[in-house]
């Protein structure tokens, strides 16, 4: 009977860890997938700036980063989370990837107008940065 009680605590004990492993992968995944897509964005901004990039390629190049960072966005509204932990680590990731989503329209609307954009890069870098290193998964 004990061994039997055993077996059941080792079990739902390791779907408890293998489901909180899921969601710190999947929100670190995501994370830096925003964050690819933040830094894509900014060099392209700064090398429009400096004369180094054409209108058209610094709007193409900030309509992917807006597209890979909204599929991020979609991948995390998706990730199941069953505990307050878990729950956490997806609620902070999900705010950081908004942050970047936001963010990277009002970049790109900015360029489309005709104007620099007005980001402020270092702050949502440093956000999706900290959420990475709240899932335990940084690099």
């Amino acid at each position: 009977m004990r061994t039997w009680a055993a077996a059941v605590v080792a079990l739902l004990l390791a779907a408890a860890l293998a489901g909180c492993s899921g969601v710190r992968q999947g929100s670190a995944s995501s994370l830096d997938q925003a964050g690819s897509a933040v830094r894509t964005a900014r060099l392209a901004v700064e090398l429009d700036a400096r004369g180094r990039s054409t209108h058209p390629v610094t709007a193409t190049a900030l309509d992917d980063a807006l597209t890979k960072a909204s599929q991020a966005q979609s991948g995390i509204a998706a990730l199941g989370a069953s505990t307050r932990v878990n729950r956490r680590i997806r609620d902070e990731a999900a705010r950081a990837i908004d942050d970047a989503v936001r963010l990277l329209a009002d970049a790109r609307d900015a360029v489309d107008a005709g104007r620099a954009p007005a980001a402020d890069w270092d702050r949502v870098e440093a956000e999706l940065a900290r959420a990475t290193v709240a899932t335990g998964e940084a690099p």
